[in-house]
């Protein structure tokens, strides 16, 4: 999976997630675990996430997905 996290339409982190199994009609939980310590905290707000799913044969199926999530004022402050 390759994904890219936006707020208010700039890039704010993107990457490659490893290969895991979904399974259809399940829950999809997206670890951003790319951040290093060096880097600031996500601030409060509103942000897009979007990608693409990619499996089979050398990634041939793809399947987009383009979320908005919120960072609550609490979690921001958590690192």
């Amino acid at each position: 999976m390759n994904w890219t996290l936006r707020r208010q339409g700039n890039v704010v982190k993107s990457g490659l997630q490893d290969e895991t199994t979904v399974i259809a009609e399940g829950d999809r939980n997206i670890l951003l675990h790319t951040f290093a310590k060096n880097e600031p905290n996500l601030t409060p707000g509103i942000y897009q996430l979007s990608g693409e799913l990619l499996w089979g044969e050398n990634g041939r199926n793809k399947q987009s997905f383009n979320i908005n999530l919120t960072i609550p004022t609490e979690a921001a402050r958590k690192k």
